[in-house]
């Protein structure tokens, strides 16, 4: 029987490596051998090279992950921001709301001197069907004592045993503040005017009705009211300038 002897393994490896690893005329290795490490072509990556290229790829992630924890830190912050700044808003309302009515009250206050001066003196008494009197210090006063106490504050302006007499004269003082028109200041009322329009938006209308009727007031006083004051006090002026 004849033996055939079978071929070593190794040059067929060689086969498979020799497109890429000897393409550039390189010599083929001796019999049983392979290729040195560092003279495979460019195109075979070794072993170390992957496991670096993968850290890398590990690492970029890793700091993009990063970065994103951080711009949704700075994102939580700015909504915390946000919604201070909401409730200062919230809370500045009322105050602009005030604003509104009472620099309203104060050019309707100088609308009815524009009336009265219009008018002239009243030559007699009409019947009165509703009478205002002040009451507000002796309502409180009376409160006070039924809890046995004074305000200290009335008590300090009127001195002791005189509290009573002391909100007699304030109630009377208010009476004669509320029952007098004084003549307005037109200066005073043009800056407190125009810095009240700055507060007269849509959404304070929508607020409430009393709100509404003040933005329309303070839209009107330039054109409409204001002239007419105007005209009452140079009115008023001759006539004080003729007696």
């Amino acid at each position: 029987m004849r033996c055939v002897p079978q071929r070593s393994a190794a040059p067929t490896r060689l086969r498979h490596l020799a497109p890429a690893a000897f393409k550039n005329g390189s010599k083929l290795p001796a019999r049983g051998q392979l290729p040195a490490e560092g003279k495979l072509s460019a195109g075979t990556s070794s072993p170390a090279a992957g496991t670096r290229s993968l850290e890398d790829i590990y690492a970029k992630v890793e700091a993009q992950g990063l970065e994103i924890v951080e711009l949704r830190g700075r994102v939580k912050n700015l909504g915390g921001r946000v919604k201070k700044l909401g409730g200062q808003v919230k809370n500045l309302q009322p105050a602009g709301d005030r604003v509104l009515l009472d620099v309203a009250a104060q050019v309707l206050k100088s609308l009815l001197y524009v009336g009265r001066c219009h008018i002239g003196p009243a030559t007699s008494k009409g019947k009165v069907f509703y009478t205002s009197t002040s009451t507000a210090f002796m309502q409180l006063n009376k409160q006070f004592q039924k809890k046995g106490t004074v305000e200290p504050t009335f008590e300090k302006l009127a001195g002791p045993g005189r509290v009573e007499e002391f909100c007699k004269s304030a109630d009377a003082l208010l009476d004669a503040r509320n029952q007098r028109v004084h003549p307005p200041n037109v200066t005073e009322l043009d800056a407190a005017v125009e810095g009240a329009l700055k507060l007269a938006t849509p959404e304070a209308k929508a607020r409430s009705s009393a709100l509404a009727r003040a933005c329309f007031v303070l839209k009107e006083y330039k054109a409409t009211i204001r002239p007419a004051i105007e005209a009452a006090l140079n009115s008023e002026a001759l006539k004080s300038a003729s007696k």
